[in-house]
Parts: structure tokens; C-alpha cells; sequence
């Protein structure tokens, strides 16, 4: 059950906050919300759907991945199931220290709204990434 303050910031103020700064926050909690109520093949159907999306992105957009997915014959056609992901072409570590300045940036995303991360090192080497402010709020709302 929902206390009065909760019920208060998800029904008044985030939903001010979300129209102020452009967001979607509510909307994204819903969808969670709602998808713990999913059948297993609703789940995998969506996740399935998500993961097409997200690669046909990394493909048009991402040029080292448009080059891996090109040297191994990869079509997005061929993605039937989750469990044929093993077929895809694995980022290491130095790809990442190679490209992350580069080739793995999408050309059509604005680095003015990512934030730089660096790993701890423990490898020997910290890698840079980048991500988007965006990806933090759904690791936020899967805590909710």
C-alpha cells in the first residue's frame, strides 16, 4: 500500500518534475509495474522486442558494430530467440579502450546528455565509457 508521501511524489510532483525537465519517469514505472504482471511469453516477447530494437540502433548507428555485424553476416532477420545471442561478435575490454572516443559512439546520440564512467581498474587498465543519463534512472526505477 501506498503511504500519502509516495502516493503525494508519484502523483503530483513527478509528474510536474516529468513535464519541467522533459521526462518520461512515470510512464517507464508503469511499464515495470505493469510487466511484473506478465505471463513468462510476455516477458520474452518483450524482451525480444527490446533487444531487436536496441540492435538494429547499435547496427545503423554505432559504426564498430556495423562493422562486426558486417564481417560476420549478421542479420537482425536471423534474431528468433534470446538465446541466439551467442551468435553475436563479443566487446572485450580493449575494444573498448580502442573505440570509446570513436567508432563506439552513435552517431545520432548527444554526448552533451551522457555521463563518463571509469572502471576501478582491477584488471590492470580502467576503461571509459560513456552512458546515457536516461540508463541511470532505469537502474533508479528497477529499485522502486
Amino acid at each position: 500500500m501506498m503511504n500519502l508521501t509516495n502516493y503525494f511524489y508519484r502523483n503530483i510532483l513527478r509528474k510536474f518534475e516529468d513535464v519541467i525537465k522533459g521526462e518520461s519517469v512515470l510512464r517507464d514505472l508503469k511499464l515495470l509495474e505493469k510487466s511484473l504482471l506478465w505471463s513468462r511469453e510476455e516477458l520474452n516477447a518483450f524482451r525480444l522486442d527490446q533487444l531487436l530494437k536496441l540492435l538494429d540502433h547499435a547496427y545503423q548507428n554505432v559504426p564498430l558494430y556495423n562493422k562486426r555485424f558486417s564481417q560476420i553476416g549478421f542479420k537482425l532477420d536471423d534474431i528468433r530467440d534470446i538465446s541466439e545471442l551467442s551468435r553475436l561478435p563479443i566487446l572485450t575490454r580493449d575494444d573498448l579502450r580502442m573505440n570509446c572516443d570513436g567508432d563506439l559512439r552513435s552517431k545520432v546520440h548527444n554526448f552533451n546528455y551522457c555521463q563518463r564512467g571509469v572502471s576501478s581498474g582491477s584488471s590492470g587498465n580502467p576503461v571509459v565509457y560513456y552512458h546515457d543519463k536516461n540508463a541511470y534512472r532505469w537502474v533508479v526505477l528497477a529499485k522502486c
